[in-house]
């Protein structure tokens, strides 16, 4: 998964596994739950798009 991540140049990775987000960060990665995620303020078009791996 954070192979995955490093390669896409994902700047947030989001997971429900205790293990990877207890590496947060991780190389520059911010890693969240779910939750965080969804509570993130996102401004719209002005923020810069963020990559997502799955």
């Amino acid at each position: 998964m954070l192979g995955c991540a490093i390669a896409a140049l994902a700047n947030v990775l989001v997971t429900g596994d205790k293990d990877l987000l207890s590496l947060h960060p991780f190389k520059g990665i911010t890693i969240v739950t779910p939750a965080t995620f969804l509570a993130m303020p996102w401004t719209g078009s002005s923020q810069k798009t963020e990559k997502i791996v799955r």
